[in-house]
């Protein structure tokens, strides 16, 4: 539609109605957005408050407070950091009082290696947008700690559920080796852990009811 142009009822009706659709497909592609892709956004300058709407609300809130981006500005006046551009280095003692300061617990080493990430050129960080730039590195430094988090809880539950299922049935090892590091199945399928697997079972079998001794020809017999 032309700007100034008069629309007929029936069309603006149709209009509401695509424009209900695409803002409902945005909010959809918007609360789809991967790890991977917040973290992209993020090494972009100016791109804060768009990945901040992901994040949970103290941390939104905290980030785009005033008080944070007046204590970025007093960090930097501590630190007698007075240049236009700062270099990376040089800002990075700040982080320890600006983790500080946040409602959740923040590893101000670990906003320090972010804080070089993003400034993989070395141009260094202009002063007047120090305060967006520190919002950046603590919004990422968050994230990665998050996906760290999940993938150590994904690898629990995931180890949890092979114990439960040997426990259940032992004949299962077959099928739960392939699911474990190469290292451990070297080591379990290694003619030394049979022999000493077969040598503790030997220890065990003082009744002389059996061994699993004719099953070492090839293989280990699990």
């Amino acid at each position: 539609v032309e700007r100034g142009q008069m629309v007929e009822l029936t069309q603006f009706a149709g209009m509401v109605s695509w424009l209900e659709k695409e803002m409902r497909l945005r909010a959809e592609e918007e609360s789809n957005v991967t790890f991977e892709a917040l973290m992209e956004r993020l090494g972009q300058p100016g791109t804060l408050p768009s990945v901040l709407m992901h994040l949970p609300e103290e941390i939104r809130e905290a980030l785009l407070s005033v008080e944070f981006t007046q204590s970025a500005v007093t960090s930097l006046a501590r630190a007698n950091l007075t240049a236009d551009v700062l270099g990376v280095a040089e800002v990075a003692p700040c982080f320890a009082e600006l983790t500080g300061d946040l409602p959740w617990a923040a590893d101000p080493k670990h906003a320090q290696r972010v804080a070089t990430l993003l400034d993989l050129g070395g141009k260094g960080v202009p002063a007047a947008t120090f305060p967006s730039f520190a919002g950046r590195v603590l919004a990422m430094a968050w994230l990665q700690e998050q996906e760290a988090r999940r993938g150590i809880e994904a690898g629990d539950a995931r180890l949890h559920a092979l114990i439960d299922r040997l426990t259940a049935d032992k004949a299962a090892l077959d099928e739960v080796l392939p699911s474990l590091p190469d290292s451990i199945t070297a080591v379990l399928n290694s003619k030394e852990f049979v022999s000493m697997a077969m040598h503790q079972f030997d220890n065990l079998d003082t009744e002389g009811r059996g061994s699993p001794r004719s099953a070492t020809r090839g293989p280990a017999p699990w």
